[in-house]
């Protein structure tokens, strides 16, 4: 039997953030048979202390900056590493470090892959000439949703045979219905309206306060949960108290495991004003929510309306209320499309399925076989 094939993923952070987790968990689920996980960061965090508690290597690269000493340190560390190790494919997996873990792969002449996981109008633009560089240099894209795929093809003008589509997947191990047990001050809280994301401005989260503001009269006892930290956190805060809210909005910071918060929520929203294949959304539907999202990139090929949750407008207030009264007085369809949102999260976007999916990518690139080289 041939040897495990070592592959490397570069990614900014390892943090709590989506991106993140969902990276863990693939590296995590491929198959080490074939394959064998490496990663580097330049911020450590609780992803990455997972993945080494799972025996797979992280290491973090010296960057402080693209223009300075520590590029060609950190760039001399990865090839290093590269080398020592036997890599022989590096999949970048956000866009801040996509063209410097591209250009250091090309450079030892293996395998380069990037990603594509966000619109572009959701990178800085700083980042965007980056982000088309590093796809360029790359041998491939990874995206995560026919959307996405779409928008390379047709935005950026890049080949489409070159973009390989694998959406993203769940750990059914720790995203499932199980009981809707409360998180604290809400234990005795008959409904629960929530969201759990970074709280940067696309996730649009002013829009769910409003929404909540203008259907709670109807259900004085329900309560709004809003787990997650980021640059919007102040203002949000401030808004649930211009709202008169206070004592309604329950916010929490950032965790590692979300699967408890997400199991607290009866209606999950996520109105946010561009996506790529939402990671909330998916384990928001594994957790048993009834999920009201925007109809906008990746997140209708999860949801159809009606039937596994409601779609939203992007940014149209007046809609999304009119969502949430839906979800609030049909509790039948509501649970009806929790249901069915849990069975299909399960049976089409488990970590396993998207972990196999990217074991082909990988071969594609690789060769004929995964143990080849």
């Amino acid at each position: 039997m041939s040897a495990p094939v070592s592959v490397l993923f570069v990614s900014h952070s390892l943090g709590p953030g989506g991106s993140e987790r969902q990276l863990a968990a693939l590296s995590r689920a491929l198959d080490r048979t074939r394959f064998r996980a490496h990663a580097a960061t330049v911020v450590d965090g609780c992803r990455a202390e997972e993945m080494r508690s799972d025996g797979i290597a992280v290491i973090d690269l010296p960057l402080r900056s693209y223009f300075g000493p520590s590029t060609l340190q950190a760039a001399r560390a990865l090839r290093n590493y590269i080398d020592r190790h036997e890599i022989k494919l590096v999949h970048t997996f956000d866009y801040s470090l996509s063209l410097f873990g591209v250009a250091v792969a090309r450079s030892c002449g293996i395998a380069a892959l990037s990603s594509q996981r966000f619109f572009m109008d959701s990178v800085p633009i700083k980042y965007r000439p980056v982000v088309l560089a590093a796809h360029w240099l790359a041998h491939g894209v990874v995206v995560n949703s026919e959307a996405l795929r779409r928008y390379v093809h047709e935005q950026c003008k890049y080949p489409l045979h070159r973009i390989n589509l694998c959406p993203n997947g769940i750990d059914a191990r720790v995203f499932y219905p199980g009981n809707r047990a409360r998180l604290g001050l809400m234990a005795e809280c008959p409904l629960v309206v929530g969201s759990v994301s970074v709280l940067r401005k696309e996730k649009n989260l002013g829009h769910l306060i409003a929404a909540f503001a203008r259907v709670r009269p109807s259900v004085p006892a329900a309560k709004l949960l809003i787990v997650g930290s980021g640059p919007e956190e102040e203002q949000l805060k401030d808004q649930a108290v211009r709202l008169g809210l206070q004592d309604a909005c329950v916010f929490l910071p950032s965790t590692a495991d979300v699967a408890p918060a997400l199991r607290s929520i009866d209606i999950f929203v996520s109105p946010s004003l561009t996506e790529g294949m939402p990671n909330g959304v998916i384990e928001a539907m594994a957790c048993g929510c009834m999920v009201i999202a925007s109809r906008t990139g990746g997140t209708p090929e999860l949801i159809t309306h009606g039937v596994h949750g409601l779609l939203a407008h992007p940014n149209d207030l007046d809609d999304l209320v009119f969502q949430l009264r839906n979800a609030i007085d049909d509790l039948e369809g509501r649970q009806r499309m929790a249901a069915a949102a849990a069975h299909r999260a399960a049976a089409e976007f488990s970590i396993l399925t998207a972990a196999r999916r990217l074991e082909e990518i990988y071969k594609r690139y690789l060769g004929a076989s995964a143990g080849g080289g």
